[in-house]
């Protein structure tokens, strides 16, 4: 990545509850299947991904200015946890959400009218393993710098990475998920670490929608 780029994700931060059991998981999976992935709540958050961009020091502002004006015409809404998912392409384990209308509107929103602002010269394809993705995923990854849209996005939480992809089934057999619900009102631009991590908060949007969608 250029030195003038920061490698950022648009995120939501899940309640304590749920950011606990992330990290308990993390931890096993460290320990159990030498996970590199090692959740904590400073400087590896757990996290719902909705778009990791690299922007450059120049269009910095513009999309922090743009985010900011997404979340204020966005509506609150709430999120389910709904199990455990495998991303074999990835050799990761996740956490999964739930995927509302609104959710889909608003990370599609977040796609659209940031992505001209992403650096071309962040190498996407080594960033995702592009060799490892579907055809569908390699066309999103070359349109927007991510594999994660359409039907591929899907909202979670990732707890390990397990180097022995013919050991995640067992490593998922060990990981466990809360069957709760949370209300989302903010949205947080991360730094972006290895793995993909949350590593730093940068600044926290408000969602300006008084109504709840469930």
């Amino acid at each position: 990545m250029s030195a003038r780029s920061e490698s950022l994700d648009v995120v939501i931060l899940p309640p304590e509850e749920i950011a606990w059991e992330a990290i308990t998981a993390s931890r096993l999976l460290a320990r159990q299947f030498a996970s590199p992935l090692l959740l904590d709540g400073t400087t590896s958050l757990p996290h719902i991904s909705l778009y990791h961009i690299a922007v450059g020091q120049k269009k910095r502002a513009a999309f922090g200015e743009r985010l900011r004006e997404i979340a204020a015409r966005a509506q609150a809404g709430e999120l389910h946890v709904t199990g455990i998912r495998l991303y074999r392409e990835f050799g990761s384990i996740a956490i999964e959400m739930s995927k509302p209308r609104w959710l889909q509107r608003l990370y599609l929103r977040i796609i659209h009218e940031t992505s001209e602002l992403r650096d071309p010269r962040f190498d996407s394809h080594r960033a995702w393993g592009y060799e490892r993705l579907s055809p569908g995923q390699r066309r999103w990854t070359d349109r927007y710098g991510t594999p994660l849209v359409g039907r591929f996005f899907i909202p979670h939480i990732t707890v390990g990475i397990i180097p022995d992809r013919d050991q995640l089934k067992a490593a998922a057999a060990l990981t466990s998920a809360p069957r709760c619900s949370f209300k989302v009102s903010e949205l947080v631009i991360c730094e972006q670490g290895s793995h993909h991590t949350c590593s730093r908060v940068k600044e926290r949007l408000p969602l300006g929608g008084l109504q709840l969608i469930r």
